[in-house]
Order: C-alpha cells, then sequence, then structure tokens
C-alpha cells in the first residue's frame, strides 16, 4: 500500500513546480567576490556577503 501511495503521490508532487512562472534562463549561479565592505569610513573583517537574484516580471533595469 505505501508503494502504491508513493507511486501516486510523486508524480502530484513534481507537478507543481511546473506552474511557477520563471523562465528558464534564469538559474542558480555563484560567484566570488574579493574587496572590502565599508561600514561608514571603517573596513568590516570577516564579513559575509550573500546576494540573492529575485525574479521579476517586471523589472526596469
Amino acid at each position: 500500500m505505501t508503494v502504491l501511495l508513493s507511486l501516486l503521490l510523486v508524480p502530484a508532487v513534481a507537478a507543481i513546480g511546473g506552474d511557477l512562472d520563471i523562465p528558464s534562463n534564469v538559474a542558480n549561479r555563484s560567484m566570488a567576490v574579493k574587496g572590502t565592505l565599508l561600514c561608514g569610513q571603517r573596513g568590516m573583517k570577516g564579513a559575509t556577503v550573500r546576494l540573492f537574484r529575485v525574479y521579476q516580471k517586471n523589472a526596469a533595469d
């Protein structure tokens, strides 16, 4: 019974992701950047900055 339920549930869950309105050319990528993060006039040691790209349909670049 568990196997039957999982066989029915997996395609249903996978189909939910198909409804997202995100173009295929937006991908997850990572890059490294070196520099100095300023906090006022002083550099901040050991800072980590994470940038997230969010798809917006009507973004004005």
